[in-house]
């Protein structure tokens, strides 16, 4: 997120350092197709300045409180009209047409001719053109990387007051380039820039107490350098602030105060501002649900230098939420995400090719994905990548356990739980069950349901702990209460037959009805034969026939089974032996190694 937001930094004004290289009516005349506008601005003989503030105004990476706001024109167009600024002899016209080079937009990606533009910059004594170069000798634009280049082109550019540079160097402290400084050098960069009122580093100082590094974490704290660097004109900080507001994080839940902030953010073209927008309208529970609006804020928030929000776009393409489907729209935008090592575009990328969808399937490609996602941080990459392994016959183990752990420790709960799985059910190579135990505990905490019923199985069976049935009901239920559906029903079976467990009818009764309730029709099968028996709860004949009669309807082979024997009996419905025939062969069908319904079935056969 902070790259994206320096990024947008990027794109302030910068002073005039060069003479003009071409006539100013020659440039005119290669734009003269683009009507009055940039006319005017060359005509103003200010060696391309006003031209390039034409551009920026009409270009939708631009966020500047003094540039005014203008319909976005495309891509190529921009590429142009920086390209006049350039020759006109602005600097920072330079720099943006690197940019355009650099990003691949409106003319062919080629890194070296951004480098040599930001190199041209810099050399004029442009120092944001040199906060630039240096951010491309960090990340390998254009040229090797050279971390000890890009922190002496941030000193300087910082020594010479320019507030990019100082938090640029902020930045890479945090990242370890310059030994012997870390993240709380960077908050001493940023609290004397943000005590001398300047609001982006206000919001980078937010950030560090809300993720807390460097810092012990503030929610509060953050909020209020988040509200400070808003007020102060930022307008990153105005979305993390709006952001707060919507889930009550460091200040009180205010969903109307938070929806103008953000949407002032994006209206000022800030890309997480649009992002978030996106994210709200596509919320179904939300006052401002709209997936029409929710998929045109995901268009304005894809840009270079925000690839999330275009593989956000790219999953809304393939989903045809909002928007009309277009698959292979949807995979440009995840082969130009994972391009700009967003890892979540990556995995996505790498889930098309493993699934096949629109594309040749390619699993060797999908893996080489995932890879590429997980070392990107995409917990999603690295549990994909696990699992593709798990579930190969011919897999590696201990690559997939590898991969498993990666996804737990990015905190994806699920990873945790697949990972207790292998160490508990695994060969004698791998088992381990106290580590099981700790991993389904983790997950639990985490929220993931079948960690919570799984830890509970660990204080049944007194695997890798030791037995506990107080515990193992404790998480039964929370596993129970956080998921519902089979985290209620296999609790349940428990409880009915004893496994494991002392049997217990009402708890087995009560788990039935709470997966009945949440969708699981076999919850309804085995809560209403409890019914029709008045085991565990107090018989209810009507009820259960109601509820068998569904349960059966929607292929709960308990459910055929249980209302055949009350056909049988002529219990709550005429009893029809024909009928429980058909009845307990349909369980049958359903479920081929259903015990009770073949006994029922061969007792009914040998009635006489």
């Amino acid at each position: 997120m902070l790259r994206q937001w320096f990024a947008s930094l990027f794109l302030m004004l910068l002073p005039l350092a060069a003479a003009a290289q071409t006539p100013p009516d020659e440039i005119a005349r290669q734009l003269a197709d683009l009507g009055p506008g940039p006319a005017a601005a060359i005509a103003a003989g200010d060696k391309g300045f006003s031209l390039r503030q034409y551009a920026r105004s009409h270009d939708p990476d631009v966020v500047d409180p003094e540039v005014e706001v203008r319909p976005n024109l495309p891509a190529a167009t921009l590429a142009r009209l920086y390209k006049g600024a350039c020759d006109l002899g602005d600097q920072w016209g330079c720099v943006n047409l690197g940019r355009q080079y650099e990003d691949g937009e409106g003319m062919p990606k080629d890194e070296a001719k951004a480098f040599d533009l930001y190199q041209r910059a810099c050399d004029a004594g442009n120092l944001r053109g040199c906060v630039i170069l240096g951010s491309a000798f960090q990340e390998g634009i254009g040229t090797g990387e050279d971390a000890a280049k890009a922190l002496r082109l941030y000193e300087k550019a910082c020594k010479g007051d320019e507030d990019i540079g100082c938090m640029s160097l902020a930045g890479a402290y945090v990242e370890g380039l310059q030994p012997g400084k870390d993240a709380a050098d960077a908050i001493r960069i940023h609290e004397s820039m943000c005590d001398a009122g300047k609001g982006p580093s206000c919001a980078a100082l937010a950030y560090h107490f809300e993720a807390g590094k460097g810092v012990d974490a503030d929610a509060e704290r953050a909020a209020v350098l988040y509200r400070k660097g808003c007020d102060l004109g930022d307008a990153w900080g105005c979305a993390a602030l709006g952001w707060k507001y919507q889930y009550g994080i460091g200040v009180e839940a205010d969903q109307a105060h938070a929806y103008e902030l953000i949407a002032e953010s994006c209206r000022r073209r800030e890309s997480t501002g649009c992002m978030y927008l996106a994210m709200l309208h596509a919320d179904s529970t939300s006052d401002h649900a709209d997936a029409t609006k929710s998929a045109a804020y995901a268009e304005l928030a894809c840009r270079p230098s925000n690839p999330y929000a275009c593989t956000y776009l790219g999953s809304i393409l393939e989903s045809g939420f909002g928007i009309p489907q277009d698959p292979k729209r949807a995979i440009r935008l995840f082969e130009k995400a994972c391009e700009a090592d967003d890892g979540a575009g990556c995995s996505e990328l790498g889930r098309i090719f493993d699934e096949g969808n629109h594309v040749r399937k390619d699993k060797a490609k999908a893996a080489k994905l995932f890879e590429k996602g997980c070392d990107l941080k995409n917990a999603n990459g690295c549990f994909s990548r696990a699992y593709a392994e798990a579930m190969d016959l011919d897999g590696r183990i201990f690559t997939a356990i590898d991969y498993y752990q990666k996804a737990c420790d990015l905190e994806l709960a699920p990873a945790c739980t697949n990972l207790g799985n292998l160490y508990a059910d695994g060969s004698d190579t791998v088992r381990d069950l106290p580590k099981a135990a700790e991993l389904f505990h983790r997950s639990c905490k985490q929220g993931d349901s079948y960690g919570c019923f799984n830890f509970g199985l660990a204080f049944a069976q007194g695997r890798g702990v030791r037995v506990n049935a107080e515990k193992a009901e404790r998480y039964f239920r929370q596993g129970c209460e956080t998921g519902g559906q089979l985290q209620c029903l296999d609790p349940g079976i428990i409880y009915e037959y004893g496994y494991d467990m002392p049997a217990d009818a009402a708890r087995a009764a009560w788990y039935y009805g709470e997966a009945c309730e949440t969708g699981t029709v076999d919850g309804c099968g085995y809560y209403g034969r409890m019914l029709a028996q008045g085991r565990g709860v107090e018989a209810d004949i009507p009820r259960a026939v109601d509820m068998l009669k569904r349960a059966c309807h929607e292929k709960s082979a308990v459910g055929c089974d249980a209302l055949g024997f009350l056909h049988q009996s002529g219990t709550g419905v005429d009893q029809d032996l024909a009928e429980a025939g058909r009845l307990f062969r349909k369980a049958l069908a359903l479920d081929p190694g259903f015990y009770e319904a073949q006994v029922h079935l061969d007792n009914l056969v040998a009635t006489p």
